[in-house]
């Protein structure tokens, strides 16, 4: 029984290693990167969380993906947060300030429309 839980531990950890390294990644390149690239980015994280949903036997499971999907938006929200930062607003010029919200919003609106376009 021992031998049968850890080999099957042990091929649910394969799965997830080989199915999660592309993802990890690319939402690496997103940390180190330029925000105004992100969006092209974007498209190959959600192309990536496509290809787990279809072929991963362990993140196939709608609960495991929410939590995915989650962690990833999540990460998106503090790379905006980042770019867009309240001290970093009040700091800049008007001008500036309001090119770095609507660059934002038109990235987490981009995110969203990935998103649905994939959900459907």
């Amino acid at each position: 029984k021992m031998f049968n839980d850890v080999r099957a531990a042990f091929i649910e950890a394969n799965d997830i290693s080989l199915y999660l390294k592309p993802l990890r990644r690319q939402l690496e390149s997103l940390d180190g990167g330029d925000y105004a690239e992100i969006e092209d980015q974007l498209t190959s994280v959600m192309h990536i969380v496509c290809i787990i949903w279809a072929n991963s036997e362990f993140y196939c499971q709608p609960a495991r993906l929410v939590v995915l999907l989650q962690e990833i938006c999540n990460f998106v929200m503090e790379l905006t947060k980042a770019f867009v930062g309240p001290e970093e607003i009040f700091r800049s010029e008007p001008e500036e300030a309001q090119e770095k919200v609507v660059e934002a919003l038109k990235v987490c609106r981009n995110f969203r429309k990935l998103y649905d376009d994939r959900k459907a």
